[in-house]
Parts: structure tokens; C-alpha cells; sequence
């Protein structure tokens, strides 16, 4: 899939749910929501997105590795202990910051 100019991740790519590797790098995706679209392909291990616009974002790391923690390598690097580490508590920090403030009791 690499180097087509695409846009987007094609969710047809969820049909393919025993897919292991997917080389998505040098392609036109700006928008980290798309990475979402690859949740529930569980047996994912390898993924490259370098060279599209999202590489770009501070927080490109830790958000793929929120959303597929079972990655193996990204950008065909090995995924260490630290970095999981660091997607841990940033995803803990975002879930955190998206709770519902909790309903103040009566006070009459």
C-alpha cells in the first residue's frame, strides 16, 4: 500500500483480519483518526506510516501505540518497553482528560 498518494486508511483493510503486516508508509495521511480504523485487526504486528503528514504530529508514537498495542514494529523499528510505557501514560493522561466530571450532589 506504500507510495500510492492515499489519503486514508480504506476500511475494506478491516476485512482482512489475519493481516500481520501493513506498509502504509509514504502515502498522504494527515489525520491520526484514521489509525482507529486498524483496532480490530488483533494479529497486526508490523506497520509503517512513516512519510505521511501524521509522522509529523508530537504525539504519532504514542497515539498508534494506544490504539494497537499489540504492534511489534512501527516504521520498522521494534516497539521497546519504554515506549509502551509512554503510550500507556499518555493513554491513561487523554482517558483521563475525556472523563465526564461526576454529578455534584444536591446541596439544599
Amino acid at each position: 500500500m506504500s507510495f500510492n498518494e492515499l489519503s486514508i486508511i480504506d476500511p475494506v483493510i478491516m476485512d482482512l483480519e489475519n493481516l500481520q503486516i501493513l506498509y502504509y508508509h509514504g502515502n498522504q495521511i494527515s489525520d491520526l483518526k484514521e489509525i482507529d480504523k486498524l483496532q480490530n485487526l488483533k494479529n497486526l504486528r508490523k506497520l509503517t506510516l512513516h512519510g505521511n503528514a501524521i509522522e509529523n504530529d508530537k504525539m504519532y508514537k504514542q497515539y498508534i501505540l494506544s490504539m494497537l498495542p499489540h504492534l511489534e514494529y512501527l516504521d520498522f523499528s521494534l516497539i521497546t518497553k519504554g515506549d509502551r510505557r509512554t503510550a500507556s501514560t499518555w493513554n491513561k493522561i487523554q482517558n483521563k482528560g475525556s472523563k465526564k466530571p461526576k454529578p455534584k450532589d444536591d446541596e439544599d
